[in-house]
């Protein structure tokens, strides 16, 4: 915890933002955030990361850490693996979580981390994230 205090205390100092990403369970990650009592520590969070490493729902989380997230969030889907399945397509329930992420008013950026085999794969998954983000909004 110190030292997470401490980093919070050398961000400020510096101008750096300290960002925490974690699978801690969203009760969890409200005490952690409690226990350091530092507004300037943000959630990295990640759409995948809680369902892949510790089995949570990344819903709950997402609701209950929201206002912690800072201007960008890490997007990726997989099944057996991190980052393995476009978008959408993996067991993470990818779509769930985004649309909890929309109706929560979240206007960072997305920051894809899906593996891709080449820029075009990777451009039709930009094309397929602006097309569910349209859809959540609708």
């Amino acid at each position: 915890m110190e030292a997470v205090q401490y980093a919070c205390r050398l961000g400020r100092e510096y101008g750096v933002t300290v960002f925490t990403e974690n699978v801690f369970p969203a009760e969890k990650l409200l005490q952690f955030f409690a226990d350091v009592g530092d507004p300037a520590l943000h959630l990295l969070f990640d759409s995948q990361n809680y369902h892949q490493m510790a089995g949570l729902d990344c819903v709950p989380v997402w609701e209950a850490a929201h206002t912690r997230v800072g201007d960008f969030l890490h997007v990726k889907d997989g099944n057996e693996k991190l980052s393995e399945c476009p978008l959408g397509q993996g067991s993470s329930r990818f779509l769930r979580t985004l649309d909890a992420i929309v109706k929560t008013g979240f206007r960072g950026h997305f920051i894809l981390e899906n593996h891709y085999d080449d820029l075009a794969a990777a451009r039709a998954e930009i094309a397929a994230l602006r097309a569910m983000l349209d859809a959540a909004a609708n």
